[in-house]
């Protein structure tokens, strides 16, 4: 049974076409797979109604396009962020209505929300054409995933992290194959143990009553924005550089990820395996309890009130 909503949109610099969006049978992953590589966000709705940091999605597309498509002059009239915030919304107003009307979640759906969506947008230029084709997937959004939250440390970070490329989807496929299937996430370290972030998301570590966070080499999450912005307000410290380091594992006080649908989650429990291994009786990991009061907590609570004013009206 279909339950997802595709659509596709042609941009030139004089004209765009209409929007025509069909139910699809392919999940968000095979819809990336199957397009040319490009530029792709993923964007999420709260409440139903609105969609969380729609501008940093719409600044993502344009700069990862002209990182992708360098010297592109026409490109970078297109993608000029408030010309293709326009563009974009009206094209998401279009698939959400197509896909609420078509698409009713079913009750007892343990893994999906029921009023949530999870919204795929990928930007493929074709030079050849000087045109801009503009893909769009629609799907319920997973829910959050609940505690213990497990992760493991394996393979090496992105060459270019800024650029969010629909490539490093398909790339990221031999580290995700190993993960189990209890494990959340995949953590990415560096020849000397710094930790920059995961497979999918930002990774944060509270350390000396500091937060502990890459500021180079990562891409920049919309949560990661927030989480920033709520130690500003509240004063807590935050370190960009050095990025946190393995060395300092057992110094740890917690660890949290960060990405659309987990929002801000703390870590339960790090594994280290070996490279090319499953997880083994021996291998380093670490464990992590939390009070409601200690920082990390608190940090979740900070994010999560204001997830709402950070959105926007559909």
């Amino acid at each position: 049974m279909a339950a997802y909503t595709e659509a596709r949109v042609l941009i030139r610099t004089s004209s765009t076409s209409t929007i025509l969006p069909i139910c699809s049978k392919e999940d968000s992953k095979t819809f990336l797979e199957k397009h040319a590589r490009g530029a792709y966000t993923t964007a999420r709705t709260v409440r139903g109604s609105k969609i969380f940091e729609l501008d940093t999605h719409v600044k993502r597309l344009s700069e990862t396009a002209m990182l992708m498509w360098p010297d592109q002059a026409l490109l970078a009239n297109i993608v000029e962020p408030s010309r293709l915030r326009a563009v974009v919304m009206k094209a998401l107003r279009v698939v959400i209505e197509h896909h609420r009307s078509r698409h009713k979640p079913l009750g007892g759906q343990a893994f999906i929300s029921q009023e949530e969506l999870k919204l795929t947008i990928l930007f493929v230029w074709h030079t050849e054409d000087s045109m801009l084709e503009c893909l769009y997937h629609v799907s319920q959004l997973p829910l959050r995933p609940s505690p213990p939250i497990k992760v493991e440390v394996r393979g090496a970070p992105r060459s270019n992290a800024k650029a969010k490329d629909s490539g490093w989807v398909r790339d990221r496929k031999r580290l995700e194959f190993l993960k189990p299937v209890d494990t959340n996430e995949i953590l990415l370290r560096d020849l000397d143990g710094a930790l920059l972030e995961g497979t999918q998301t930002n990774f944060y570590v509270v350390m000396e009553g500091k937060l502990w966070t890459a500021g180079e080499g990562v891409l920049e999450g919309t949560v990661r924005k927030l989480v920033l912005e709520a130690c500003a307000a509240h004063h807590v410290p935050v370190i960009l550089h050095p990025p946190p380091n393995l060395k300092d594992l057992q110094r740890w006080e917690g660890a949290l990820l960060s990405s659309t649908s987990r929002l801000l989650l703390p870590i339960d429990w790090i594994g280290i395996p070996q490279e090319t291994m499953s997880f083994q009786e021996g291998d380093v990991c670490r464990a992590f309890k939390y009070e409601n009061d200690c920082l990390t907590s608190r940090l979740v609570e900070w994010v999560d009130d204001n997830i709402l004013q950070s959105s926007v009206d559909v």
